[in-house]
């Protein structure tokens, strides 16, 4: 099945998997699931660590990118 996680998800499945239901964390890991975040959510990253509301545990945004590109996303 599709999935298309909001950045909520997209920023807590790397930071604070803990805050993710046990359903979620099963569909989110399952391989037979395709996975995928909007680019607007990389937006949405973008703006709020621009204006000082987001931190990314040290990351820049672009090393976050980075990260998702080598993840199950």
């Amino acid at each position: 099945m599709n999935y298309l996680v909001d950045t909520h998800i997209l920023m807590w499945s790397f930071f604070e998997p803990q805050r993710l239901s046990e359903t979620i964390r099963e569909i989110i890991t399952d391989v037979s699931n395709e996975v995928w975040y909007s680019p607007v959510s990389l937006w949405e990253i973008s703006i709020k660590y621009g204006l000082g509301k987001l931190k990314l545990n040290g990351l820049t945004p672009e090393e976050f990118y980075r990260e998702l590109s080598g993840s199950f996303y």
